[in-house]
Order: C-alpha cells, then sequence, then structure tokens
C-alpha cells in the first residue's frame, strides 16, 4: 500500500468532515454585515479548530431594533464526539430556546435539554448575553467559560466580568445568574474559549488571564481607535502552530451611537416596586434554591420553615405578599391547612397560592385545586417554570385587584340594564368589558375572575388562533404580550371582533361569547386536568367555571359559549 497509513488517512478526513460542520454553523459574513448596518456595530472573529478536534462554537441574534444577542461555546472531549455534542448544542439553541431576554434562563432551560442528550463525562462551556443598545449595557450569564472582556473609549485597562457557573450538561435544574457590564458607544467587547487563555508561552508557562489583560493593555498604547483586526493578529501571535485545543475569539465593538428610542427606565426594578414572595418549606436547601431563583429575578423573598411560621408572615404582612410558594408536608400546621386558612381569610384569600410537594396523585392535585391553589409544582420541579408561574400569579392578581378596582368606579354604568351587546378586539379592551360586565352579576368582584378568562380566551385563542402549546411556550419565555400585539396587527386579524351579550333575567344572568376564530376542542378545559396542573397555563375556563359561574356551555366547534351566573338568595 506504499507506506499509507489508512487509520491515519481516515481519522484526517473524520477531522476536516468536524472542521467542516463546525463552519457552517458560524455567522457568515452577509449576517455580520447586516448587523454593522443595523446595529452600528464591528465584529471579528477568529476561529481555529484544533489539531485534535473539539467543539468551539459562536453566534450572534438580533432580537427587536434595540438589542444583539451573542453567545460562544466550548464542547468538552475529543474529535468527532465533541463535534456531535456540538451540533447537539447548535441544534437546541436554534430550535427550543425561543427567547433570549433573560440569559440565565437560556442556560437553564439548555442546560436540562443536554443533561437528558450529552454521553457521561461531556458537558458544554457557554457564555451567552444581550447588548441592550438603548441601555448601553451588556447583560449576561455563564456556565464555565473565560471572562467576557469589555474595553471602554478611552481606558487604559480592560473589564474583566465573570463567566464562572456550572457548565451545562453535567446536572439538571443547575441554577445561573445574570451579570451585568457597561458598554457604551465606542467601546468593544471580547469574548474567547479556552484556547486562547491556555496559549503556551515560550517559557512553559500560560498566556492567561494576565497575559490577556497584557496584550489588550499593549495595544490601547499603540492603537486605541481600532482595536479590532489588530488585536485579533496580536493574539495570533502567541499561538502555536498546531492547537491543542480549539481557539475562538469574538470581538465587537460599538463604533455609531444607537438613534432609537431610550429605553433605560424600562423594567428598572427599584425597592419600591419589587414584588414579594414567601416560601413556606421546612427543607433548608429547598428554600436556598427558591430564594436564589427569585432574588435574581428581582423579587423579594420571605423565608418560612413550617406552617405556623408562615400563618404568622402572612397575617403581618398581609397587604405586602404577592405570591406564596408552599410546600405541602410541613411541621406544626400541614400545607394545605395554611391553604385552607388564607382562602378562608378575607384579608389574605386573593394571594395566590402556589402549592409544591413531592407527591403527584390526581387525588391530592384535585385536593389543593379545590381548596384553592392557584397552581400545582410536583418536586423536582424546573425552575424557569417556577419562575413562569410566579410571574403569572403575581400578574393576574394585578389585573384582577385593577379590574376589581374599575367595577367598583363604574357601578352605575349598567344600572338596571335587562340586556345588551358590546364588541371588542384587543386585550386592554377585555379589560375595559370586563370591569363593565361585571355589573351585572349579583357579586361583581367574584364575577371578575371568569368574565376576564373567557373574554381573553376568546380573543387569544379564538381569534389570533394561538394553540395551547404555543401559549406555554411563550407564557415560560415571557414573549406572550409581544406576541399578543403582533398578531393583532396581522393583516388577517385586523378586522376580527368578539361579540360579548349579557341578558339579565329573574335570578339568572346569561352572557353569550362568540369570536370569528376556527373553534377549539373545549371538551378538556371545562374541569382541571391533573395532568396539565403543573403548566404554567390552561385553567382559565375551569377558573371560570369553578369560581364565577353557575354553568359555562360551549357551543359547536368551540369558538361560543354561554356562561350563567345564577343568584343563589
Amino acid at each position: 500500500m506504499g507506506g499509507v497509513d489508512e487509520n491515519k488517512e481516515t481519522d484526517d478526513h473524520g477531522r476536516q468532515a468536524a472542521a467542516s460542520i463546525q463552519q457552517l454553523f458560524l455567522p457568515t459574513a452577509k449576517s455580520i454585515a447586516d448587523l454593522r448596518s443595523r446595529f452600528g456595530v464591528h465584529i471579528h472573529s477568529v476561529f481555529q479548530p484544533a489539531e485534535i478536534l473539539s467543539g468551539d462554537m459562536w453566534g450572534v441574534k438580533p432580537i427587536g431594533d434595540h438589542m444583539l444577542a451573542i453567545y460562544i461555546m466550548d464542547t468538552s472531549g475529543e474529535e468527532t464526539d465533541a463535534a456531535l455534542s456540538m451540533v447537539r448544542a447548535h441544534t437546541l439553541i436554534m430550535e427550543a430556546i425561543l427567547d433570549w431576554l433573560d440569559p440565565a434562563a437560556v442556560l437553564f432551560e439548555l442546560n436540562n435539554k443536554l443533561a437528558t442528550k450529552m454521553p457521561v463525562g461531556q458537558y458544554v462551556a457557554m457564555l451567552c448575553g444581550i447588548i441592550d443598545f438603548s441601555k448601553d449595557t451588556f447583560v449576561y450569564s455563564g456556565a464555565g467559560m473565560p471572562w467576557p472582556t469589555i474595553i471602554e473609549p478611552g481606558a487604559q485597562q480592560p473589564i474583566f466580568g465573570d463567566g464562572s457557573g456550572l457548565p451545562l450538561g453535567i446536572a439538571q435544574n443547575a441554577t445561573f445568574q445574570n451579570r451585568e457590564l457597561p458598554f457604551p458607544t465606542g467601546a468593544s467587547l471580547l469574548l474567547y474559549s479556552d484556547g486562547l487563555n491556555e496559549i503556551e508561552l515560550g517559557d512553559g508557562t500560560r498566556l492567561g488571564k494576565e497575559g490577556v489583560q497584557r496584550i489588550i493593555e499593549e495595544m490601547l498604547e499603540e492603537a486605541p481607535a481600532s482595536l479590532g483586526v489588530p488585536l485579533l493578529t496580536r493574539f495570533g501571535k502567541y499561538s502555536n502552530k498546531q492547537y491543542a485545543d480549539d481557539q475562538t475569539i469574538v470581538f465587537c465593538q460599538r463604533v455609531e451611537l444607537w438613534k432609537g428610542k431610550q429605553e433605560k427606565e424600562l423594567k428598572t426594578i427599584t425597592s419600591e416596586t419589587k414584588k414579594t414572595v414567601v416560601i413556606a418549606d421546612d427543607e433548608e436547601l429547598a428554600r436556598e434554591l427558591l430564594s436564589f431563583a427569585l432574588e435574581n429575578e428581582g423579587y423579594n423573598v420571605i423565608e418560612a420553615q413550617d406552617g405556623e411560621e408562615c400563618l404568622s408572615i402572612l397575617k403581618d404582612n398581609a397587604q405586602k405578599i404577592d405570591a406564596l410558594l408552599l410546600d405541602k408536608n410541613m411541621p406544626k400546621v400541614d400545607g394545605f391547612d395554611v391553604l385552607r386558612e388564607v382562602k378562608s381569610s378575607e384579608l389574605l384569600a386573593k394571594i395566590p397560592v402556589i402549592v409544591q410537594t413531592g407527591a403527584s396523585s390526581n387525588e391530592e392535585i384535585m385536593e389543593g385545586i379545590k381548596e384553592g391553589a392557584y397552581h400545582y409544582l410536583t418536586k423536582p420541579f424546573n425552575i424557569d417554570v417556577m419562575l413562569a408561574i410566579v410571574r403569572g400569579a403575581i400578574g393576574e392578581k394585578s389585573i384582577y385587584e385593577q379590574l376589581e378596582a374599575e367595577t367598583r368606579q363604574k357601578e352605575t354604568i349598567i344600572g338596571k340594564m335587562k340586556t345588551g351587546s358590546f364588541r371588542f378586539q384587543t386585550m386592554e379592551e377585555v379589560h375595559e368589558m370586563t370591569s363593565i360586565l361585571a355589573l351585572a352579576c349579583p357579586d361583581p368582584q367574584r364575577a371578575v375572575v371568569g368574565l376576564v378568562e373567557l373574554l381573553a380566551n376568546a380573543v387569544e385563542h379564538g381569534n389570533l388562533g394561538i394553540t395551547y402549546k404555543e401559549k406555554g411556550e411563550l407564557v415560560n419565555s415571557s414573549a406572550w404580550d409581544e406576541e399578543i400585539t403582533r398578531r393583532l396587527k396581522l393583516p388577517e386579524n385586523q378586522e376580527k371582533f368578539v361579540e360579548v351579550t349579557f341578558t339579565r333575567g329573574e335570578g339568572e344572568v346569561t352572557y353569550r361569547i362568540k369570536d370569528q376564530g376556527e373553534g377549539f376542542d373545549w371538551r378538556g378545559y371545562l374541569e382541571f386536568d391533573p395532568e396539565r396542573v403543573t403548566h404554567a397555563h390552561g385553567r382559565g375556563i375551569a377558573m371560570a367555571s369553578m369560581l364565577t359561574f353557575s354553568d359555562v356551555t360551549y357551543l359547536g366547534k368551540g369558538n361560543e359559549v354561554i356562561a350563567r351566573v345564577f343568584d343563589e338568595e
């Protein structure tokens, strides 16, 4: 065979094929040029596959008109195994991650998916973040990556962030932290894999953080105005000819002032606006995990180690509590006993209670729901889902309180009307209609809950055609409101409306609600389904039936519903 090593030739082909796969996933020159035109950023990169192939990758993704998501990752292992793991991660990033507004949540979701797919012993180090041009910030979260580095305009030395965190794929439900660095106009962001700081120097040492800083400072003295390509070239001079590891470096510089509307005040959390969540659990580790996740989202957290302490905290802070995370099995006072006391108290009844337990029997779940639980979490649960449920609970509590207040202010609008018909299109009009239509009922405050659910359902799932699965994904990714707004503007939806008619008779009020959608299979939603109770949504119709209406009946294909309230007096 002329001395040809067939095994070596096969290995070389395998490396070449895997390296080609890696190249396919990198941003194209055209996409980078588009970002330069759109956001005023210059992006340069170096990607050098190792002689022994591993699995680096980086990418960027525009979000709206003022944000840019950017990520870099490094897969453990060697040869095609590492490249395959990189492909798995890339597929999940592109298909499973729906919203990049919360980098820590992105890593949480990606970690849980990779933990079920990665071979034992392999993992993915990653850093992902959001450049927000309206706020001049870079918000990011790390999972075992080197330090994200900011070089501010006029600076003499760089600012190093913290890319630490548990690498992805090792253990499910690991939590990650969002961090923030300044990123004003003229600033540069440098992201890199371990291949850079692990470069071996001539004296046997490695480049490391100190070496990276030294090179940047040298370049700031020589060419402060245009760092990009010269800096990457300088790093390249320190590299060996044969790479022991992939080397990926991404340099992003803001060169133009962002001219859009400033949004620095939006979504700002202050001590006055923070919502408060009580965690009642006798397991200290569980309380610590939940507290960390909730505080990282901007909530105030109060911890209780048993049912008795929980009730004491609730009674002392009734007007300040926005939600309760309640463990089912606790000493002194059982979780369900706490739930019953909360829901029987006029002062506490409106606090949404999310029950968490290790048991998952349908009987116990239904017991909790009948006692007034807002939601049910079965341990071990997904932290991201828990956060979505808490957001939903607090959001609905605020909506109900607002609608009840508006209802009290409009007590004379309907007066002695026996019948009335209205049309509406938007979620804002849903709230307006609810505050008016509730006045036809004997107990307007109680009517608010059921009416807002049925009217909102007619807009969201009816006219806009959002499926149950789609809503779950949108709610979990905090993109629900944005998607509602988007669909309302679509040409096919702009003329659609919901019509609601109320009739007040002897001892009975009837609401007839009809949308212009394709209908849905309503039969599984009239009662709470234990299989669905841990989802972040899907209980609205059942809540309407249980809490407000004496009877709820869907007609035909499901785009028309009749709901009745009987005057029990």
